[in-house]
């Protein structure tokens, strides 16, 4: 185990007997809490090897313990992971009907385009039936009434649709359920800790001058700039921040991807919803939290090739599609360091 996660295995166990009535991820969180008061990556790394020296830390404790938002994908399926549809808003029950319908749809046209598969298979399936047809036009003139009258009654069978499974966790509590109050308005952040379970990596390496740049290495003029708000500097990643990189470390949330029906949703009624990274493969500069919008037609095709990393959405800088103030309300929450209040 890297220095980061030795800190966070040995303080597991003492916060999950401390606070018995949470689950996995609330005391992993607490763990990482912790990790973050500490001032430099070189306290980090003294006190990893303190720990070594005087006790055998157990890695992953966790591994077992379970969690009340676990979810059970069952066996088989389109994709290795279920995604997480959750809902934010509880303004408008008619939209988000007719949110759930779009997604149907959509579930329902890539399933059948899956199965169906591509024109030229469509075609070479479509040649072999004609033919097949043809060879037994003979055989099937010498059937009795009484097979005949059979091939009829089991038509019904033979041609029935098979059922569209879905790759989606609908999550909308009803109003006596606690969780809804925490998911009402909730931030990126807060889904991610809810849904995925929080872990500590390598933050990614900061991008090189480009090559032939002779005096890259050398001091330059500052040009004289006006001064920055804190917030818009911290909008563009900020300094030392757990979530983009912190002592050369990143707080990130791999798992299930995450898409959010909120007030915009609700109040547009547009079908679009935002998409959450969860930071564990982003470029340098990218946030954990980060999220974009994309319209409930294009989630199933989306969530079908993110699964299979056949897609990568990137979430970083310069591509300019994350949501400002999305970053900056995760920003606000992961600040206070108060794990109770999430």
């Amino acid at each position: 185990m890297d220095a980061p996660n030795i800190l966070i295995a040995a303080a597991y166990p003492q916060l999950k007997a401390q606070y018995p009535n949470e689950g996995r991820r609330r005391w992993k969180l607490r763990a990482v809490e912790e990790l973050w008061r500490l001032s430099s990556a070189a306290e980090i790394e003294t006190k990893s090897q303190e720990l070594k020296t005087a006790q055998e830390v157990q890695p992953l404790p966790w591994l077992t313990d379970k969690d009340p938002l676990d979810l059970d994908d069952g066996e088989g399926g389109v994709v290795n992971a279920r995604g997480v549809i959750v809902r934010t808003d509880f303004s408008d029950d008619a939209a988000w009907e007719t949110f759930l319908g779009h997604v149907k749809v959509a579930e329902r046209e890539g399933f059948e385009g899956m199965m169906a598969g591509g024109p030229d298979e469509k075609k070479e399936e479509d040649e072999e039936d004609q033919d097949d047809s043809e060879s037994s036009d003979e055989e099937d003139q010498d059937e009795d009434g009484a097979q005949q009258q059979m091939d009829v009654d089991q038509g019904s069978s033979s041609t029935a649709v098979p059922q569209v499974p879905s790759i989606f966790h609908i999550v909308d509590p009803p109003p006596s359920d606690p969780l809804r109050s925490s998911l009402q308005d909730a931030s990126n952040i807060r889904l991610l800790r809810l849904f995925n379970d929080v872990q500590v990596v390598p933050a990614p390496p900061k991008p090189r001058p480009p090559p032939g740049d002779l005096f890259s290495g050398m001091p330059k003029k500052k040009p004289q700039q006006q001064q920055v708000p804190a917030a818009a500097a911290a909008a563009t990643g900020g300094e030392n921040n757990r979530l983009v990189d912190k002592f050369g470390w990143k707080e990130v949330y791999p798992g299930r991807i995450l898409w959010v029906f909120d007030g915009e949703s609700a109040g547009k009624k547009d079908g679009s919803v935002r998409v959450v990274n969860s930071g564990d493969d982003s470029a340098y500069g990218s946030s954990t939290g980060d999220s974009w919008r994309v319209r409930a037609a294009h989630i199933w095709e989306l969530q079908v090739n993110m699964d299979s990393g056949a897609l990568k959405i990137d979430f970083g800088g310069g591509d300019g599609r994350w949501t400002g103030k999305e970053r900056m309300r995760n920003y606000d929450e992961v600040g206070d360091g108060q794990v109770d209040a999430k």
